[in-house]
C-alpha cells in the first residue's frame, strides 16, 4: 500500500482480542516506513486495554497513535468508504515474520532480548533449509 502511494493508515482493532508479535511488528514496520518517507501516519483505534498494554510494553505507542477503546467504538472511515483488498502472496511468510520482529527491535532496543531467540531460530531455520 505504501508503494502505491498511500500515506494515511487507520487500523481498527475493535474486534481484536489479542495480537501476536508478528502483527505488532508489522504495525511497527508500517510506521517506520512512513517515518523514513518523511510523511504519513498510522492510527490504531478501538484498542482493548490488554492490547494497549501490549503495545505500550513494546514501546510501540511512541511510534504511532494508539487510541484506547471507549464506551462506543470509533468509526475508522467515512460511511460508505470502501476498504482496499490486501495483497496476498504465498512463500513470503518467513520473511514477513523476520521483518516484523526486526521492526520490533528497531522500534525499541529493549525488545532485542525479548525477540532474540525468535529471530535466531527463524534465521537459523532458513539457512538450514536453503543449505547455507
Amino acid at each position: 500500500m505504501i508503494e502505491r502511494g498511500y500515506r494515511q493508515f487507520v487500523v481498527d482493532l475493535g474486534s481484536c482480542e489479542h495480537m501476536d508479535s508478528t502483527f505488532m511488528g508489522t504495525l511497527a514496520g508500517i510506521s517506520q516506513n512512513l517515518r523514513d518517507l518523511g510523511h504519513g501516519s498510522l492510527v490504531v483505534l478501538n484498542v482493548s486495554p490488554r492490547n494497549v498494554a501490549l503495545l505500550e510494553n513494546l514501546g510501540l505507542n511512541l511510534l504511532f497513535s494508539v487510541q484506547a477503546m471507549g464506551a462506543e467504538l470509533q468509526i475508522p472511515a467515512e460511511k460508505g468508504a470502501k476498504l482496499l483488498p490486501l495483497p496476498t502472496e504465498t512463500g513470503l511468510e518467513k520473511e514477513i515474520v523476520v521483518s516484523a520482529h526486526e521492526a520490533l527491535v528497531a522500534a525499541n532496543p529493549e525488545n532485542a532480548s525479548r525477540f532474540r531467540d525468535v529471530l535466531d531460530y527463524l534465521k537459523r531455520d532458513g539457512r538450514a533449509r536453503s543449505g547455507h
